[in-house]
């Protein structure tokens, strides 16, 4: 996850800050991005915990289907975007990277 805040925030702050020059602009809306996902995993402990308090297996089922929903929004609207952009070759190569190192990490742990 750490990976991918770091892209996250200069995709956000560079374009604001290429289009108004404010430096305390694109930084401040770099850190409300930032913000979105600890009070996001906290709106979930609030709204589901009591029910995965209840239901402890259903937890993998929830996963599998997040990392679902995040896999084809990756292959449906990121991965042919990217590769109309300019060098095909190399988003493909960064695709292959990014899986295989996914995978890594699965059966390291």
């Amino acid at each position: 996850m750490a990976f991918h805040n770091g892209p996250e925030g200069m995709a956000i702050a560079a374009p604001y800050y290429a289009a108004t020059g404010s430096r305390i602009g694109s930084v401040g809306l770099a850190f409300l991005s930032g913000l979105s996902e600890p009070l996001g995993a906290l709106m979930s402990v609030l709204l589901l915990g009591p029910f995965l308090r209840s239901q402890p297996t259903f937890v993998p089922y929830i996963l599998c289907v997040v990392a679902g929903i995040m896999i084809a929004s990756a292959l449906v609207e990121l991965l042919p975007e990217a590769r109309d952009y300019k060098r095909g070759d190399l988003v493909m190569y960064g695709y292959l990277c990014g899986t295989v190192t996914m995978l890594m990490t699965i059966w390291v742990a």
